[in-house]
């Protein structure tokens, strides 16, 4: 994200998200919890009054009365007043969720993927998938992140592609791969042999 960005995102959050989302969590517990008022007794499991009653248990739900479960006073919940808590908290929290997805969305999960499904993916027989695979290899390759014996199957694949002289995704990645091995002094004689001459056909 640009300082820009970032300046809008923080500006968003501090003095625009974050009162709604603290006014609506406030409007939502007055309405639906708010303070008991009056005296009368009442079931603290199911609010049922029991002024009058003289069995020691609920009639509503059953419960077992005792000092402990029996509360005083009434809740006057105000269904208008949470309606508009509950807008407001999802306004509030609708800028995060925005920003939080479109930083997930930035994301390059491939990298994450793991190397043997990505050695799959370099076999596919889309193209358009084995181009991705073959330069995310690359890049594993160049941070040290692929394994001796993967890094021989691409090699074998990469002078094969190479071979083909095809001027495709793949084969300008498999030449790189090739050329970074090449310079490295990581092929074999063989390899070696094989990559200068694909090369000097390519030429």
């Amino acid at each position: 994200m640009s300082a820009g960005g970032h300046s809008f995102g923080t500006f968003l959050l501090a003095f625009v998200c974050l009162p709604l989302i603290i006014l609506g969590g406030i409007l939502l517990k007055r309405s639906i919890w708010p303070r008991r008022r009056g005296t009368e007794p009442q079931c603290g499991g199911c609010g049922y009054l029991l002024i009058g009653l003289l069995s020691q248990r609920c009639p509503e739900c059953g419960v077992e009365l005792s000092p402990t479960n029996i509360v005083h006073g009434r809740r006057d919940r105000r269904v208008a007043l949470a309606i508009l808590g509950l807008v407001l908290l999802l306004i509030g929290l609708g800028g995060p969720a925005m920003m939080l997805s479109d930083q997930v969305g930035k994301i390059q999960w491939y990298h994450f993927k793991p190397a043997f499904l990505v050695m799959r993916d370099l076999r596919s027989g889309s193209g358009a998938v084995a181009d991705g695979a073959m330069e995310e290899l690359n890049r594993r390759d160049a941070d040290g992140d692929l394994s001796s014996g993967n890094q021989q199957i691409v090699i074998a694949m990469a002078l094969a592609q190479q071979a083909t002289s095809a001027l495709t995704p793949l084969a300008t990645d498999s030449i790189q791969f090739l050329e970074r091995k090449f310079a490295d002094c990581q092929l074999s004689d063989a390899q070696q042999a094989l990559f200068v001459s694909n090369a000097s056909s390519l030429r």
